[in-house]
């Protein structure tokens, strides 16, 4: 989910392009788990997303940056239709050069399946005690 504006975007990579620099972005395709969001939603409509075992046209979430997401089902024809003019689209009108796809696998902060945030924002569960973070040293 992109929270800076597209015009800033397409103008930041516009100009990149004019001075000769190819732009390369790391995407992590798992698809934030808002009704709000309709990228989201046409997932659910094209029934693109890794559904529970015992449900399968729920999809299964997980929690990684964005919050609760869910996860395309990459191996499926139908998700690889939906997921490539959503990707031309966000590539043609903001100039980005290229696509470096990360976590294109199923991932979660949680183990297993999820319907809600399984930890706080400063509690990173990846991380030994001693190594966490605390809020102040976030704040610089």
């Amino acid at each position: 989910l992109v929270n800076f504006p597209k015009s800033r975007i397409t103008e930041f990579f516009t100009e990149l392009k004019t001075n000769g620099f190819n732009s390369i972005l790391i995407l992590d395709p798992a698809i934030p788990a808002r009704r709000d969001f309709d990228v989201y939603t046409s997932g659910l409509d094209a029934g693109v997303y890794i559904g529970l075992p015992n449900n399968i046209s729920e999809p299964a979430l997980g929690h990684v940056w964005p919050g609760l997401t869910a996860f395309p089902n990459f191996a499926s024809t139908a998700a690889q239709e939906w997921w490539r003019p959503l990707i031309e689209n966000f590539m043609q009108s903001t100039g980005v050069g290229g696509l470096w796809i990360d976590m294109n696998e199923p991932a979660s902060f949680c183990p297993g399946a999820t319907t809600h945030q399984c930890f706080d924002q400063f509690e990173f569960p990846y991380l030994p005690t001693d190594a966490k973070p605390k809020p102040s040293t976030l704040d610089a």
